[in-house]
């Protein structure tokens, strides 16, 4: 969905107020925003994601796309919980792979994002990745499980946290 672009909404990738579905959000937390530099004739297009709460059940993280540098943006995927149907709740992030890392070729889009349950009894990073510059997305793995998603909660099964994704070494 396209929005008109007026001054005041330049440049905004995503306004709960837009959609009844999102109204009752309690803000966008953890924006991410990359460039594809190894995705062909996409190059240069910008790629968002970004928490909030919704009053749909699972929640799933919206991707959203700018081919103009960011002064418009239109929604582009979404990230679903297709592994545990909980939902991703908090923290996602989003990478395009510069070069081949495993099996998975440059221009790979990853992601990982905190899968929780509605009941709020776990958490767990799910890592999921785009062949097709971020339109799908599979699940690749688990990375972590951890408790219920309350920092007091350490003296049991501490939650786990806030996914970063980082190529470790550059090739020489």
């Amino acid at each position: 969905m396209a929005v008109k672009v007026t001054r005041e909404n330049m440049g905004v990738v995503f306004s709960p107020r837009d959609e009844e579905v999102y109204s009752n959000t309690s803000g966008v937390l953890y924006p991410r925003v990359i460039e594809l530099k190894h995705a062909n004739e996409l190059n240069g297009m910008l790629l968002a994601t970004f928490e909030f709460a919704t009053l749909q059940e699972p929640p799933a993280i919206p991707v959203m796309c700018s081919k103009d540098g960011g002064v418009t943006w239109e929604r582009y995927s979404r990230v679903e919980d297709t592994q545990n149907g909980f939902g991703f709740r908090f923290q996602p992030h989003i990478l395009e792979l510069d070069r081949a890392c495993g099996d998975l070729p440059a221009g790979t889009i990853v992601f990982s994002a905190n899968s929780v349950p509605l009941d709020f009894t776990s958490t767990e990073l799910s890592f999921y990745i785009s062949r097709d510059h971020g339109k799908t997305w599979q699940f690749r793995s688990s990375v972590a499980k951890g408790g219920p998603p309350i920092e007091q909660n350490f003296g049991a099964l501490g939650p786990v946290w806030e996914p970063n994704i980082y190529i470790d070494k550059k090739e020489t």
